[in-house]
């Protein structure tokens, strides 16, 4: 009889269908927010994190801002954004999970996961239990307030 596929059942997700999307960049943006990502279509969000001086990171579902922090004292790089509850250890290979120093668990945080303001002394991220699904787009845009900063970020998530 050989090997079979096994299927979803009882309404599990099937994986199978999505590209991986696994992105770990850099980008001097300007002062206006400059996309980073953009896919139309359907898909999911399993994390959006940004890491540098001065800087905003906004992400966008299904043409709703449901996102944006930042960090605007540029005397220390710090990191924040949506990270899957799977990834906070790291792999210890120098990603920005392994930068991590605060993080909001999702039940003190309200939908959209959008921080009160952007902080002159940490911004903490938004730990997610699970992926965030899209159904028309995704965008993720960074900005900074000089033009001139280095602003590095991480993206992972899947699409159809």
């Amino acid at each position: 009889m050989g090997i079979q596929r096994l299927q979803p059942v009882g309404g599990g997700t099937d994986w199978s269908k999505y590209t991986p999307i696994s992105i770990i960049s850099s980008i001097t943006p300007s002062t206006t927010y400059t996309p980073v990502l953009i896919i139309t279509g359907k898909g999911f969000l399993k994390s959006a994190t940004a890491y540098g001086p001065r800087y905003s990171l906004r992400i966008t579902i299904d043409g709703t801002v449901i996102h944006e922090s930042g960090y605007l004292d540029g005397s220390i790089s710090q990191q924040s954004g949506l990270i899957a509850g799977g990834d906070i250890l790291g792999d210890g290979t120098g990603s920005l999970y392994d930068r991590i120093n605060k993080v909001y668990p999702l039940s003190m945080v309200t939908h959209p996961f959008i921080m009160s303001s952007l902080s002159t002394s940490s911004n903490k991220s938004v730990l997610l239990p699970k992926e965030l699904f899209f159904n028309q787009s995704l965008k993720v845009e960074i900005k900074t307030t000089t033009g001139t900063d280095s602003i590095g970020y991480e993206i992972t998530g899947g699409h159809e």
